[in-house]
């Protein structure tokens, strides 16, 4: 993902696809977790998913939430699928080679993978997934969703008894409240299956407190409040409902981040009695390796953010050494 500011027109881009979510999101409560087997399977199978929130609204997930005259303003002519891609063609509205050649500075905003195109990282802009005539094109376009059904199809298969997911878990910039329709958009309707309701032991990454906008709910502006996104990290742990849950109890919300105030931490044991094994769950957070992003120039209050990490990491090692040597479990 982009280490650069976004230009002022992807702003506009997801304020304006955010308008369109009523067309086809309904509202829906966090779906549950339910253990597969009891909580205590014979051969325990644990899935691993990390930056899976793709970019609101030109990312496409289940459908999406840009129109076609959208698709084509923002992003190009044909952009939104394989088939309207054929027809611009067919057409002679657009060329693979007029495509290729317009990469760059942050444009066009096709969002999900090709981003990557858009800044044109490492030459990636002349690759075959920069060019809409080639699968990989396609296969970045709906990126998440791939990943979602071949992670679906696996579950259904090994049957997981939890997923650990390991942040940037919303794109470009977390989440305002419980309540934002990014919840539905980017992880609900993204992974309904029974197999994956189970619990989703999840963290923070730079994106979910704000990536270059920094965190609302933690830093406040002085003056006038000027960040465009009103990311809250603390609305990430408070869809949490249960932040007293242990294994291996059912929980009515699946989404698992118990952190308690400014300690962005938690541990999880699992004991699997048939399968003779023993987990310790340590969950941290690594963004005092990422200050330059959340607490960028663009951040109000970039001196307290920049404090509030450093802070959080001594505290973090305070905790985490010694809990990892009282830690009795097979595996860590």
């Amino acid at each position: 993902h982009s280490e650069e500011p976004l230009p002022d027109a992807w702003y506009e881009a997801f304020e304006s696809a955010r308008q369109f979510l009523d067309r086809r999101l309904v509202e829906k409560k966090p779906l549950p977790a339910t253990l597969p087997d009891g909580g205590d399977p014979s051969e325990v199978n644990i899935f691993v998913i990390g930056d899976w929130g793709t970019y609101p609204g030109t990312g496409i997930n289940m459908g999406s939430a840009w129109t076609t005259a959208m698709w084509n303003s923002n992003c190009f002519q044909g952009s939104s699928s394989p088939e309207a891609w054929k027809k611009a063609k067919a057409e002679k509205l657009i060329s693979a080679s007029e495509v290729v050649k317009s990469w760059g500075a942050g444009y066009p905003i096709c969002g999900s993978m090709h981003l990557e195109c858009s800044w044109g990282k490492g030459g990636v802009s002349n690759s075959d997934r920069c060019n809409p005539d080639k699968d990989w094109y396609w296969r970045d376009h709906f990126a998440q969703q791939n990943v979602a059904t071949s992670m679906t199809d696996l579950a259904k298969e090994r049957k997981p008894s939890f997923v650990i997911n390991t942040a940037d878990n919303f794109y470009y910039a977390g989440v305002k409240s419980t309540q934002d329709k990014l919840w539905s958009m980017m992880f609900e309707e993204l992974y309904p299956d029974q197999s994956l309701q189970i619990p989703w032991l999840s963290s923070l990454g730079n994106h979910d407190y704000g990536g270059h906008t920094c965190d609302v709910c933690l830093f406040k502006a002085s003056g006038q409040e000027t960040r465009r996104d009103k990311p809250c990290s603390q609305a990430m742990i408070d869809y949490d409902t249960e932040h007293d849950w242990q294994w291996p109890k059912n929980k009515e919300v699946r989404w698992v981040l118990p952190m308690k105030g400014n300690d962005r931490w938690y541990m999880k044991s699992f004991v699997f009695k048939k399968a003779n094994v023993s987990l310790d769950v340590f969950v941290i957070d690594t963004n005092k390796a990422h200050i330059s992003s959340q607490c960028s120039s663009s951040c109000p209050a970039r001196q307290d953010c920049i404090k509030f990490f450093m802070q959080l990491w001594e505290r973090q090692k305070a905790w985490l050494l010694p809990a990892l040597e009282q830690s009795k479990a097979d595996w860590k």
